[in-house]
Parts: C-alpha cells; structure tokens; sequence
C-alpha cells in the first residue's frame, strides 16, 4: 500500500499567490445566522492604488491582522487564494489555514488613509463595487424610514438604525446609518458622504461605519431614472392587525450567546452553565446574553385558529413583565430567569390576550393582557 505524503492534502501551488500591501478596516469576527458555519472576519487589502477586500474564516488570526492595521506597516500575506468577486469585475482574495502574515519591505508605494476613497456614482458603485469595500460618493437623501432599534451580540448594546434611500443623476441606493450619524441626515438635502461600507445581501447597499463622514453639499441633480429607482427601494408597507384570543400552542426556544466567539448556544438541560459547541468554553449562564422566542398558534375569539406565528425576544420579554405586574401571577419578570416550560404553561393559561401581528411575515409584534 502506498503511504500518504504529509503534503498529501496541501493546497496547490498555481491556486495560491503572495500579495503585499496595508492593512485597513478590519471587521470584528462574525457569526454566521447558521450555528454550523464557519466565523469569519473581513478587512481591506491597499495593494497599490487598488483596494482589495479579503475574507478570513480563521478567527484566530484576527489579533494578528487588527495589529497589523494599528501599526501602519507593510505586509506580506502568502498562499491567498484568489475569488472572483460577487459583484462586478476584477477579484478579492480569502485567507485560508496556510495563508501566513510577515513583514514586507521596500514597497513601491505608502500607506494612504482608508476612508479617503474616490469618490464615484451611484451606478459605478452598483456595477464596480465589492462586499466590504470602501466608498464615497455625493447624493440626494429622498426619503428617510423611521428609526429601529438592533441589539449588537458583538457590543452587547441596542444600536440604533435608520435606512436613507439616496440618489444622484445616475441610480439609487439603500445608505444605512447608525446611532449619532441618524441626525446628520435629512430628507431633500445633498450630502457628500465619505467612507461608507459596501454590503452584499439579498441587494446591494450601503452602511456607515464609525469611520464615515458626513457634510452637507451643493444640491445634487437626480434624474427621473434615479427617482423611479428610489422609489422601487422604499419598503412595501407591511399589512397589520389585532387578534384577541388566547394561546392554543407555543413551542419557547432559549438560547445564549458565548461571551467569546458570539455562537448561540440552545438552553436544551437548563443547567446553570453552558459549554459552547464552537470554542469549547464553559461558562455560567448568568453572565451570557439570553434570548427567548417562541411559536405561538393563537385561537381567535370564536374559538378558531388564527394561524402560527414567531414571536421575538422584545414580545415575550414585554408580556412577561406585564404577566408579573398583574394580579394573581406570581412569576419573574426577567424571562432569562423562567425555564421554556414555565413560559409555555403561564402563556397558555392566560386567559384572554391581544395580538398585534405582521400579517406577510407572521410576526408578533406585540402581545397586550386583556382585561
């Protein structure tokens, strides 16, 4: 029998190359919604006068790049594979387990500001630009949507968040801001925005990061094409309604989110301590962020089923508080507190409750104790 060569699984040598530049805008790691995905991180590549996105699925070597940023010098990445980039021309690279990060010397060009990118237009960052890579360009805000609040697993804070339809002569975008940047923007005023994030979902978008600057401009001409545009982007309006009844059957799901690596653990035992699948650490469920949701089938007043509906952490985190306070009950307020059973018990004993749902999605906005 032959024996395997310890490079038997090595990468091959014409799939790799050696890149060298500076680094910019590393990303904190990431957890993918899939608990089975791999965590990764991203950041910008200045190799010459290109800008290059990279994605690394090896969370360990995060420190090292965030150091390597800090500090301004030059940099050798070895073995990169190099991907062709989901949007537009040209490619990005990813880091793999045999890429190495060392110090390069001598190169042909300096190390520039990150956020100073060209400026462009809204259709060149449309057909051009990359997830993660950096732009500017001067716009029109045409319409601005109500304010929401997204908790931050990775700050462990509510962030406030707010989607800004721009426009110029030649398309429209989604820009979203966050928290302070919110009230630099307002409808029917030209602004010149300067380093916002390209991100790749389900559309392309944008978003601002700490980094981003925001001034005001002279006013930008938007072309008829580019108003259809935006109009096309703004958000259908989502059909509502209220169902009083009681709750026919819920299935409560708690999880916890690792003080680590940011992965949801479920609360299958309900054990005082939790060991995360994905870094193998330990710890008490006391000092990890829990969320509980649910899937409740709620009976309408006539005694019929309504329909299955998700219910979300703020719902059952509000009900709950409004169950304690109320006479007769006599239970926590702090659902991380209360098991999935006793959640299950005490929703489907109450008994009358509104339901304010999201019809399309089958959400549960919010759920009110009847009297």
């Amino acid at each position: 029998m032959a024996s395997c060569s310890p490079d038997k699984f090595s990468p091959k040598k014409n799939a790799f190359k050696d890149v060298q530049g500076y680094i910019h805008g590393v990303s904190d790691v990431k957890t993918p919604a899939n608990p089975n995905s791999t965590r990764y991180f991203d950041f910008i590549l200045q190799e010459g006068d290109e800008e290059r996105r990279v994605v690394c699925f090896n969370a360990n070597k995060h420190d090292e790049v965030k150091q390597q940023e800090k500090s301004k010098l030059p940099v050798h990445l070895s073995n990169m594979s190099p991907q062709k980039r989901r949007y537009g021309e040209g490619i990005e690279y990813k880091m793999s387990k045999f890429s190495r990060l060392t110090p390069a010397k001598n190169l042909p060009f300096q190390w520039k500001e990150w956020a100073q990118s060209s400026q462009g237009t809204i259709k060149e960052i449309l057909e051009n630009k990359s997830n993660g890579e950096i732009v500017s360009l001067k716009a029109k805000a045409l319409s601005k949507s109500d304010v929401s609040s997204v908790h931050s697993h990775v700050m462990k804070k509510e962030l406030a968040k707010c989607d800004v339809i721009v426009a110029d002569g030649y398309g429209a975008i989604t820009v979203t801001l966050w928290e302070d940047q919110i009230e630099q923007v307002f409808v029917d005023r030209s602004f010149y925005f300067q380093g916002l994030k390209v991100n790749c979902f389900n559309k392309k978008q944008l978003s601002s990061t700490k980094r981003t600057k925001i001034d005001i401009c002279d006013d930008i001409a938007v072309s008829p094409e580019s108003s259809g545009a935006a109009e096309e982007l703004k958000p259908r309006e989502k059909s509502k309604k209220s169902i009083n009844g009681t709750v026919f059957a819920a299935d409560v799901r708690k999880s916890f989110i690792c003080i680590n690596c940011k992965s949801k653990i479920g609360d299958i035992d309900e054990k005082s301590a939790l060991k995360c699948p994905n870094c193998n650490l330990k710890m008490r469920k006391t000092d990890m962020i829990c969320s509980s949701t649910a899937n409740i089938i709620i009976k309408n007043e006539n005694g019929e089923n309504a329909g299955r509906y998700y219910c979300p952490h703020s719902a059952m985190q509000d009900i709950f508080q409004k169950i304690s306070n109320a006479d007769g009950y006599t239970i926590d307020k702090d659902v991380s507190k209360l098991s999935a059973d006793v959640m299950e018990d005490t929703l489907l004993n109450v008994p009358k409750l509104a339901f304010d749902v999201l019809c399309e999605e089958k959400v549960i906005k919010a759920i009110e104790l009847c009297p």
